[in-house]
């Protein structure tokens, strides 16, 4: 009950605005979980496109961006709510928790998948009412069953927010990804004055755009742990308990 965080009602840019500041308080846990992480998934995807083509290179990139956003939500949890967070601990319990993820993932993909088949509103139903299904697995250790039922309980709390949470992050990430891939190529052809990689909208990826998607994940990662942090507190008082958490801690201090 004692979070590192103020823990209050936010506005939904406001949140956005507190992941990067809250990114850019822990650069170090967030840089070594990244290496251990997105370097071998950059890796991997970059193999895999280099060999049977993008289009196949970005959807292991998206697969692997899937599960590898696991430990930055447990990293974001620890270091909201402990003082000593320990990334070798985070990466352990992130690889036990390989095996439900990957379940869930797939499972909230295919349903995605299906209701896109039939129509785009279905789609942003379905991937909106599941959007906090990695963080009920991850921090309230739900089932596959148990995080189905309880995801949608905790996005219609706060529909809007949850709406808006599951169009604007993939509408940043593709800026990101955009953005990483006109910048590197001026970056190489002016400054160091090397032959730049053909561009993306020209090869349908390349190596920079592949570095700006990855390097964005824990962006993602941690401002969706913020939206689900936010919505609860907003629905069930965290702020509240947080405060009389201090003002008892405060009373033991003080007691003779």
């Amino acid at each position: 009950l004692e979070a590192r965080v103020a823990l209050r009602d936010r506005p939904q840019l406001d949140v956005l605005d507190l992941a990067v500041r809250f990114l850019a308080s822990h650069v170090k846990p967030y840089a070594i979980v990244a290496i251990a992480v997105l370097a071998p998934a950059f890796v991997v995807s970059y193999v895999v496109a280099v060999s049977a083509g993008w289009i196949w290179g970005w959807v292991f990139a998206i697969g692997l961006g899937l599960v590898a956003q696991t430990p930055f939500t447990m990293l974001a949890s620890r270091l909201v709510f402990e003082s000593d967070v320990s990334t070798a601990s985070v990466l352990r319990a992130s690889l036990a928790a390989t095996p439900r993820l990957f379940a869930i993932r797939l499972t909230q993909s295919l349903m995605v998948a299906t209701a896109l088949a039939f129509l785009i509103i279905p789609a942003f139903w379905v991937g909106t009412i599941y959007l906090f299904v990695l963080e009920v697995v991850v921090l309230e250790r739900a089932k596959l069953g148990a995080a189905l039922a309880r995801a949608p309980r905790i996005a219609a709390t706060e529909s809007g927010d949850s709406l808006l949470t599951f169009v604007l992050l993939p509408l940043l990430h593709f800026a990101i990804v955009a953005l990483a891939d006109a910048a590197g190529r001026s970056f190489l052809s002016e400054m160091l004055e090397v032959k730049a990689p053909e561009s993306l909208f020209t090869t349908g990826g390349s190596a920079l755009a592949l570095a700006g998607y990855f390097a964005f994940l824990p962006f993602v990662a941690t401002a969706r742990f913020l939206v689900y942090l936010n919505i609860r507190t907003r629905s069930e008082g965290w702020d509240v308990q947080t405060r009389f958490a201090g003002l008892a801690a405060r009373g033991n201090e003080v007691r003779p």
